[in-house]
Order: C-alpha cells, then sequence, then structure tokens
C-alpha cells in the first residue's frame, strides 16, 4: 500500500471522528452562551371526534352544568377546552431552562401560528389569545419549567424554522436555544441499525484486506491484538 493511500486513509479516518466532536463542542459552546435553553418535542396529537362529542353531551345534558353556566360564564369556557383538547391535531412540550444567574422576569412564548390550548407544568389548561402571547411568569437561575402547548391546525406538526415560530421574550433577554433532540424511541433503533451496519462493514473489509493479502503478495497486513 503506497505512502499517499495510506495518507488519504488516515485523513479520512480522523475527519470522520472528528467533525461528529467538533458539531457537539460547538453546540455545547452554544448552550452555555444562552440565557434561554429550551428542549422541545413534537409530537401528532390523535384528534378524536368521538370523545369530544360524548363530552359535550355528557356536560350539556347535566342540569347541574346548565345552571351553574346561567350565572357563572367560565363553564362555557371549560367546555370549550374540553373541545379543543380533543380536536387538537398536535401537541408540544417545552422544557425550558434559565440558563443564566439573573432571574428572567416576565417570560412570554409567542407563537406566529396556530396554538390553542397551553399549560405550565400541572397548573391550569389555558386557551390561547389570538395575536397575544402566553405569559409564564418568572423563571429564577438554573430553574426550568415545562411548557404544554395543544394546537388544532392543519399546519404540520413539524416546523423546518422552529425559531421563526416560536418567539421567547423576556426581560433582558438576548439569547435563547432551541434544540430539537431526537425521540428516545427512534435514537435506539438507528443507534442499533448504525452498530449492525458498522458490524457488516467491519466484517466485509477485513474479509476484502484478507484476500488482497492472500492473494496479493506485496500486501501485507499485520494485526496487533
Amino acid at each position: 500500500m503506497s505512502d499517499t493511500l495510506k495518507a488519504a486513509l488516515i485523513a479520512l479516518v480522523g475527519t470522520a471522528i472528528l467533525a461528529p466532536l467538533v458539531v457537539r463542542c460547538l453546540a455545547w459552546l452554544g448552550e452555555k452562551r444562552s440565557q434561554l435553553l429550551v428542549v422541545l418535542t413534537w409530537n401528532q396529537a390523535g384528534k378524536c371526534d368521538y370523545l369530544e362529542a360524548i363530552t359535550s353531551k355528557l356536560i350539556l345534558g347535566s342540569k347541574e352544568f346548565r345552571e351553574a353556566a346561567s350565572v357563572d360564564e367560565s363553564r362555557w369556557r371549560d367546555l370549550r377546552i374540553f373541545r379543543t383538547f380533543f380536536s387538537a391535531q398536535s401537541y408540544m412540550r417545552f422544557v425550558i431552562l434559565n440558563n443564566s444567574r439573573k432571574k428572567l422576569s416576565h417570560l412570554t412564548l409567542f407563537d406566529n401560528e396556530w396554538s390553542d390550548l397551553f399549560q405550565i407544568d400541572q397548573g391550569p389548561t389555558i386557551s390561547v389569545e389570538r395575536g397575544q402571547p402566553m405569559v409564564l411568569g418568572d423563571v429564577q437561575p438554573g430553574r426550568e419549567i415545562v411548557l404544554h402547548l395543544w394546537s388544532s391546525s392543519n399546519i404540520p406538526v413539524w416546523n423546518p424554522d422552529t425559531r421563526k415560530r416560536f418567539k421567547f421574550s423576556a426581560d433582558e433577554l438576548d439569547r435563547v436555544k432551541i434544540k430539537e433532540p431526537m425521540q428516545e424511541f427512534l435514537k435506539r433503533r438507528y443507534q442499533h441499525r448504525i452498530l449492525k451496519y458498522l458490524a457488516i462493514s467491519t466484517w466485509a473489509t477485513l474479509v476484502g484486506l484478507s484476500g488482497l493479502a492472500y492473494f496479493g503478495g506485496d500486501i501485507h497486513i499485520a494485526i496487533k491484538w
């Protein structure tokens, strides 16, 4: 094997090893510099007209509900929340971390498309007012909140430009990092496939090199264990 070919193989292997490390290092630096670190998971929701109809029928058929709704309009708001929940076509989960040393005051999220309901941690489920940001409150340094968001829009659940759609705002906030990790079951599936392909490729390479060593008298391969 010529020196040129050896150098090319070494360079190729080195690039394959270093490239992911460089990407991870740049991502890590970006996270460290960000005041707000957001981990977003997209999911398609199971819209169910049947459950929506059954729930509405049970609530509206209740004498207690009709009597309470006649004097308290918030009961109708609760009914709308149930209907919207069952008609949702996408669900988004945000894990929002204050990555700075200062309190982030008056944190809000504005979705320029069509979100309908949001919930902070295990708090009340609230309808999103069109054209208005969602008020998330204050977040202390090192603390995180979980935001649940439902949408009944026909817009695809995944968006190619997350930062354009979801706009976070707070006092003295200028750096936001949004991560969209692969879901765990998909990650494990691809890891299994990659390991299988690597095993097959390694086996095929060893067989090929062994054949070259056997049939090519000028090629010598030393394997040190």
